[in-house]
């Protein structure tokens, strides 16, 4: 449980991130989505899933850097 902890919290690895849970949620949506379409029995093209939780990531990674100076340190 403390990995999903500091995951999901900011440098003092207290404090709740938004932007962490954000990057979480965009994550297991995809993910799950496209479980869903494989258990329909629809086919999937894993190169627009591969670039679209390549998009999704690099742009949470984006605004997590983005905010870095204003995290609170330990």
């Amino acid at each position: 449980m403390s990995f999903i902890s500091n995951i999901l919290t900011g440098a003092d690895n207290h404090t709740q991130d938004i932007g962490r849970f954000s990057w979480a949620i965009s994550v297991i949506s995809i993910i799950v989505l496209a479980a869903h379409e494989v258990w329909a029995g629809h086919p999937i093209d894993f190169n627009q899933f591969g670039m679209g939780l390549g998009a999704i990531v690099g742009a949470h990674g984006l605004a997590l850097w983005a905010k870095k100076d204003t995290e609170p340190r330990p």
